[in-house]
């Protein structure tokens, strides 16, 4: 499995609940979205596609219906971040 290259930070991972890939979270030019990196063939997909925010935890329901985020959008310093 091959990260992207140009992704600078790469954070938060798990399995989809079907087992069929790794998701993963990638902050990239301080945006935060989740890639699906399928276990066997095909190529890795944006399951978010979010345009602005950073993600801090995520996920999937049991059943598989619904995603779970817990995303914030910086405000200030380092460790300011409103929910």
């Amino acid at each position: 499995m091959v990260l992207p290259a140009n992704a600078p930070m790469i954070f938060g991972a798990g399995w989809t609940p079907d087992s069929s890939g790794l998701a993963l979270m990638v902050n990239e030019k301080g945006v935060s979205n989740i890639w699906v990196y399928p276990r066997t063939k095909g190529k890795p997909f944006m399951l978010t596609n979010f345009t602005s925010g950073l993600m801090y935890r995520f996920a999937f329901a049991p059943d598989s219906n619904r995603l779970y985020l817990a995303r914030g959008y910086p405000t200030g310093g380092r460790s300011d971040h409103q929910l």
